[in-house]
């Protein structure tokens, strides 16, 4: 990716093909990283009593739009640990 900076006035037109095979590279990773997770979130299962109980542990109601305080109630735990 070095390649690509924007030095093109130092060296020869066409500096953009040095990107190309370490663009083939990330496509590739990037597909592979993809068909990996199509994996995993095809195995995910949503135990919805589960949820139903650590919201009501958390003493926050998500009806009412505590997203955003239930997700830093968590960072913070997580932090924490």
């Amino acid at each position: 990716m070095l390649g690509g900076l924007p030095q093109e006035q130092e060296r020869g037109l066409g500096g953009w093909q040095a990107e190309a095979p370490v663009l083939a590279e990330l496509f590739g990773l990037v597909s592979a990283s993809l068909a990996a997770m199509a994996v995993v979130a095809g195995g995910l299962e949503v135990n919805q009593a589960a949820i139903a109980a650590n919201l009501e542990a958390s003493g926050l109601d998500a009806e009412i739009g505590e997203s955003v305080a239930i997700v830093n109630a968590l960072l913070a735990s997580l932090r924490r640990s």
